[in-house]
């Protein structure tokens, strides 16, 4: 039988697969969070950056990407589905023929402001098992801001 290469001695040492499972378990406690609203952990994402960005102007599916991180084709997909939820609305880029301006509808700003309350009373109880939660939002920025801090 083979035996898996690895340099850590069990799958708990290491980090990668820690976050990994760390990161599943805060989904789907959000997924409990968000169920009877009627979205899911990643439709929520995008409507809080869409309710977010909105604030400070117009708003693409690609400016949505960027600030998220989100892959431009699954943010197509979020527009769909959430359109047809009627939580936002979208209408031509007169500057952009390829593209699409989104705002969201009074309804999807009622909504996310509800889910970000629950969200963060979910996230508020999770984390509070971290010893040093400020060093540990700096460390995941760096990982994610690619820097060295």
């Amino acid at each position: 039988m083979g035996r898996l290469n690895t340099s850590f001695r069990t799958a708990e040492d290491s980090p990668g697969f820690m976050l990994w499972k760390a990161s599943n378990l805060l989904q789907r406690l959000h997924a409990e969070c968000l169920r009877p609203l009627g979205l899911t952990p990643t439709q929520f994402s995008l409507m809080t950056c869409l309710v977010f960005l909105h604030q400070d102007g117009l708003v693409t599916p690609s400016r949505i990407a960027g600030h998220s991180g989100m892959d431009k084709m699954l943010v197509s997909d979020l527009v769909r589905a959430l359109e047809r939820k009627r939580l936002i609305r979208k209408r031509p880029n007169p500057q952009d023929g390829r593209s699409w301006l989104l705002e969201p509808s009074a309804l999807g700003v009622t909504i996310t402001n509800s889910a970000v309350k629950d969200v963060e009373t979910v996230d508020a109880r999770y984390f509070k098992r971290l010893r040093k939660l400020n060093e540990f939002h700096d460390d995941l920025r760096a990982l994610v801001d690619g820097s060295n801090t």
